[in-house]
């Protein structure tokens, strides 16, 4: 039987100083991104490339102009 394990820590390694967000704080974005909700993911208007952590789920979200590696 496989054993699931929570994940405890998360290395963000995404360079922030290349997102460019026009409409909201990077702070809103992120927060956005952490909820999940896609629809309110798409209203982020720029480049850029997010990761958010809550508890056991870590999501990410990027635009196209900006690579997520």
């Amino acid at each position: 039987m496989q054993r699931m394990y929570p994940i405890r820590q998360v290395a963000d390694l995404t360079n922030t100083t290349h997102n460019v967000i026009f409409n909201m704080s990077v702070d809103d974005a992120i927060s956005r991104v952490g909820a999940g909700d896609p629809d309110r993911i798409r209203e982020i208007e720029g480049n850029f490339a997010l990761v958010a952590q809550r508890e056991h789920i870590v999501r990410m979200a990027r635009s196209l102009s900006v690579p997520m590696r």
